[in-house]
């Protein structure tokens, strides 16, 4: 029986450092991986620089909507320098959410609506985007490490209001452009 108890003990205690050496698991129910581009938005709005480093994986890569690739040093320098006076804020709640979990990594797509404040001139206008998170988890807790950001058409916007970006599915001529010029808009 000692011999037994002996092998037994030694299996247990070889197994131990395997057992610690798992990454502790993350839950991966929706609600759990909605919470995660919520905190990130959240911390955006209100440029929290110590919960967007918390949420932001070390391996960040971060395309935004002009395509340009950032690290996660790349992208905090932009909220440890002073404010822009073009102000960018997101609408918190997400729309047309859809999750894919696979092992210790999830997708989380969704659709979000984004407003430019131009501070100078009190000119806001809203535009709607698909964001494309990929998650990873790491020391029990799910982290960014991968965002896409792919700017989508405003379908929603009359030809009355001024823009920036052309709605593709209206005639050209049915679109009133704005220019910003001595803190006014002024249409052509």
């Amino acid at each position: 029986m000692n011999r037994v108890l002996r092998v037994l003990i030694g299996a247990c205690l070889g197994a131990a450092p395997n057992a610690l050496a798992q990454p502790a698991a993350c839950p991966a129910s929706p609600d759990t991986l909605q919470s995660v581009p919520h905190e990130f938005w959240t911390a955006y709005n209100r440029r929290d620089l110590a919960a967007l480093d918390r949420v932001l994986d070390d391996q960040l890569l971060f395309v935004g909507v002009q395509g340009v690739p950032a690290t996660k040093t790349a992208f905090l320098a932009g909220f440890r320098a002073p404010e822009s006076p073009i102000k960018s804020e997101s609408a918190e709640r997400m729309e047309d959410v859809r999750t894919i979990v696979a092992g210790n990594t999830a997708i989380v797509s969704f659709k979000r609506q984004w407003m430019l404040t131009f501070k100078s001139v009190a000119i806001t206008d809203t535009a709607f985007s698909r964001m494309t998170e990929a998650l990873i988890c790491r020391a029990g807790r799910w982290r960014i490490l991968a965002f896409q950001e792919t700017f989508l058409p405003n379908v929603a916007r009359s030809p009355g209001q001024g823009s920036a970006h052309r709605d593709p599915s209206r005639p050209a001529r049915h679109v009133l452009r704005s220019r910003i010029s001595v803190g006014r808009a002024i249409r052509p």
